[in-house]
């Protein structure tokens, strides 16, 4: 008899619940999944990147600095965030971006030079150049003749502090003195661009 029980509870544990075509369904446990340690990572770095819209002078350099100081483990979030974020988030995204340096951050820069926000497109052009990548030099330029006052002269600390050069610019002449300069600035950069990127033959 006890034999039998025996046998009885074995069949009844292999039992698998099947639909009326005999394909097993899976049953659930009624425990919910626990998120991954990375899945939990990326949930604070996505809350600390959703608060940096409301946020304002040293609690916004704060958030930045974390968001550094975690480097790849916080690129994918931002990968995540920078198409949908308001712009002046990308543009801090951007920036901080230049500081955690690497590959994956380059591309994350490189695909923000064609941003709709003119701020996000400086700061990718800007953070570029940090990085050592004078592929966007031009971008710069251009921005030397911004309606933005304060872009241009940005800009312009940009390209003199890595390039060394000057050319006369000021950013607060009038747009005829700016023409002449970024004139200057172009017709250089058309000569030295393939050394600069490529180096020297």
């Amino acid at each position: 008899m006890r034999k039998i029980a025996v046998v009885s509870l074995l069949l009844l544990s292999g039992c698998v619940t099947t639909d009326r075509h005999g394909n097993p369904i899976a049953e659930e446990t009624g425990r919910p999944e626990r998120p991954s340690r990375l899945g939990r990572a990326h949930a604070q770095v996505e809350a600390r990147i959703d608060k940096m819209k409301y946020q304002h002078g040293k609690a916004l350099l704060r958030t930045m600095q974390e968001l550094i100081g975690l480097k790849e483990l916080a690129l994918e979030p931002i990968a995540k965030a920078l198409p949908t974020a308001d712009s002046r988030t990308r543009a801090n995204l951007v920036y901080l971006l230049g500081f955690m340096g690497g590959n994956a951050a380059h591309q994350l820069i490189v695909s923000r030079l064609k941003d709709d926000s003119e701020v996000v497109r400086y700061e990718a052009a800007a953070a570029l150049i940090t990085l050592g990548d004078l592929s966007a030099v031009p971008v710069l330029i251009t921005f030397m003749d911004s309606g933005n006052r304060r872009l241009r002269f940005k800009s312009h600390q940009v390209l003199r502090s890595n390039t060394r050069q000057d050319f006369g610019y000021d950013f607060n002449a009038a747009s005829e003195g700016r023409s002449r300069a970024i004139a200057r600035w172009r017709t250089w950069w058309g000569d030295q661009r393939g050394e600069l990127i490529y180096g020297k033959g």
